[in-house]
């Protein structure tokens, strides 16, 4: 995350996506799977206070964009990554990993 904000600092807009594509995918993360699972099994789950801050991160972000006329396709592309990310992040430990460790048992 930090390496993105960097990048943007260096290079400008052509890499606005970066750091909007890692906020986006971990304060997504936050609600979906962290409340999720604190709800479910009524106890804190530590992404759950941490995705916090990525919400900070995700509103200041968008203000500064609002606020500087930043690219709209450059934004677009970072939401809808940040997206597609957290919808990975989402099935790798639920649907993804656990196919492929049973298939690997099965053979």
């Amino acid at each position: 995350m930090a390496g993105c904000n960097l990048a943007y600092d260096l290079v400008g807009q052509s890499v606005l996506f970066l750091p909007l594509f890692f906020a986006v995918a971990f304060a997504t993360h936050g609600v979906t799977f962290h409340l999720w699972a604190a709800l479910r099994y009524r106890e804190c789950s530590p992404g759950l206070v941490t995705s916090t801050f990525y919400w900070l991160l995700v509103y200041l972000i968008g203000r500064h964009i609002h606020e500087t006329g930043e690219p709209t396709s450059q934004v677009w592309t970072g939401v809808i990554s940040g997206i597609i990310g957290v919808v990975v992040l989402l099935l790798s430990p639920t649907v993804i990993f656990p196919r492929l460790l049973n298939g690997r048992r099965d053979t």
